[in-house]
C-alpha cells in the first residue's frame, strides 16, 4: 500500500466526520472535517510521485501524460483498502503541479430520518409526478439526502428508479424498485443525452445528479411534465434563490411557457447546510423544506408571474407546514447541538436569526 494511502486512511480513523482530502502537490496535505478545513499533522508535502504511486492502477505509472489528454481534468471513483472515494484530479500552474480531491464516499446508504430530514421529506416518494429539488453549497450533505430519499422510495414503492450521477457515488441495491445506475462520461456522455435515453424507459424515478445549464433543467422539467417523478440538485442556498436561479436559466422565447411549467411541476425545494456540533466531533444538518401540497396556489402563481421577492414571506406564513433555513439553526442553537457562532455563519439572514435566538 503507498504511503498516501495509509495516511488517508489514517485520518478515517482519526476523524469520523472526514468529508474531503486534498492533496495538492508542493503543499501539505489537508483535510475538510467536522471543523472545516484543517492541515493534517505532523505536516506531509505532496510530490508528483506519492499522487502518481496512489493513482497508479488508474494510470500506470506518470499521470501527467493521460491527464493531458483529458485535458487536464479527471473524476473517476477510486478504492482505497476498504473505503470508496470520489476523486476529482486537475492539473494546475500551466500543467507544472496537480490537484486531487477525495470526496469520502460512506459505504452505506443511511436512511432519510438519520440525517435529520423532517417526515414530510419521506412522503415525497409517495408523489406520482413532479419535481424534487436538492439544493445546497458543495459539501452540505446534499448528494446523500438525494440517495437516502431514492433508497427509501427503493424500499417503499415498487417501479423503475434511473440515476445518472458524475460519478456514481452509492450504489443502490434492488428492493421493491428495479435500480439502473449510469455514470455520465461512462455510461452516457453527458447528462442531457442520459435524460433523453432515460425518458424511453418509462422510469418512475429519475435522479438527475446536477443541474447545471438551461438544457438539463429543461429536460428535467419536461420529464415532470410527463409523468415522472424526477429528484435533481442545484448549488442554491434556499428555497427563493434556488426559484431566482431557474427562472434566469429559462431564458429565450419559451421562457415564459417553461416558467409556468415549472410552478406546476415543482413538489419541493430541500435546501440545506451542515453545521459543526457543539462537540466537535461531526457535523448536524440544518435545512429549510419548502414542500408544495397539490392544493397549493399562492406559490406557484408567485412563481408564474416572477413575483420571487414575496416567496420569503410567504413560506414564513406556513410554518410549520413549512420552514426556512433560520427556523432549523435556531432549533439547534436552544436544543445545545450547535455553537451560536456556527450557527450564524451558517445562516443567509444572520439579523433575523440573532435576533431570535438572543430573545
Amino acid at each position: 500500500m503507498s504511503m498516501l494511502a495509509t495516511l488517508i486512511l489514517d485520518q478515517i480513523e482519526k476523524h469520523p466526520a472526514l468529508a474531503d482530502v486534498f492533496l495538492d502537490t508542493n503543499c501539505p496535505a489537508g483535510i475538510n472535517g467536522a471543523l472545516g478545513f484543517e492541515p493534517i499533522e505532523p505536516e506531509v508535502v505532496i510530490t508528483s510521485n506519492s499522487l502518481s504511486e496512489l493513482l497508479h492502477a488508474r494510470y500506470g505509472g506518470d499521470l501527467r501524460p493521460k491527464l493531458k489528454e483529458s485535458n487536464g481534468s479527471d473524476d473517476f471513483s477510486l478504492k482505497i483498502g476498504d473505503y470508496d472515494f470520489r476523486a476529482a484530479l486537475r492539473s494546475t500552474c500551466a500543467e507544472t503541479e496537480l490537484s486531487l480531491t477525495l470526496r469520502w464516499i460512506r459505504g452505506s446508504i443511511p436512511h432519510y430520518s438519520s440525517l435529520g430530514l423532517p417526515v414530510e421529506v419521506g412522503d415525497l416518494v409517495y408523489c406520482k409526478n413532479g419535481l424534487v429539488l436538492f439544493t445546497g453549497q458543495t459539501n452540505s450533505g446534499k448528494s446523500t439526502s438525494q440517495m437516502a430519499l431514492i433508497d427509501h422510495y427503493n424500499e417503499t414503492i415498487a417501479g423503475k428508479i434511473i440515476t445518472l450521477e458524475h460519478p456514481i457515488e452509492y450504489r443502490l441495491k434492488r428492493k421493491r424498485s428495479c435500480v439502473n445506475q449510469r455514470e455520465i462520461g461512462v455510461d452516457v456522455p453527458d447528462f442531457i443525452t442520459g435524460i433523453r435515453d432515460a425518458m424511453r424507459e418509462s422510469p418512475t424515478l429519475l435522479m438527475i445528479g446536477e443541474i447545471r445549464d438551461q438544457d438539463t433543467l429543461v429536460a428535467a422539467i419536461q420529464g415532470a411534465e410527463s409523468g415522472h417523478l424526477v429528484f435533481a440538485s442545484l448549488h442554491t442556498n434556499n428555497f427563493e434563490n434556488t426559484v431566482d436561479r431557474v427562472c434566469d436559466l429559462l431564458s429565450g422565447t419559451q421562457a415564459e411557457s417553461l416558467r409556468k411549467t415549472f410552478a406546476s411541476v415543482l413538489r419541493a425545494v430541500i435546501s440545506q447546510q451542515l453545521v459543526p456540533a457543539i462537540d466537535g466531533k461531526r457535523r448536524n444538518l440544518a435545512h429549510e423544506v419548502v414542500v408544495l401540497p397539490a392544493n397549493e396556489r399562492a406559490i406557484q402563481n408567485m412563481i408564474r408571474k416572477g413575483e420571487l421577492q414575496q416567496l420569503g414571506e410567504e413560506i414564513n406564513k406556513r410554518r410549520p407546514l413549512m420552514h426556512v433555513l433560520n427556523d432549523s439553526l435556531a432549533e439547534m442553537v436552544m436544543s445545545g447541538q450547535v455553537k451560536r457562532e456556527d450557527a450564524l455563519a451558517a445562516s443567509y439572514d444572520r439579523e433575523r436569526l440573532e435576533t431570535r435566538i438572543s430573545s
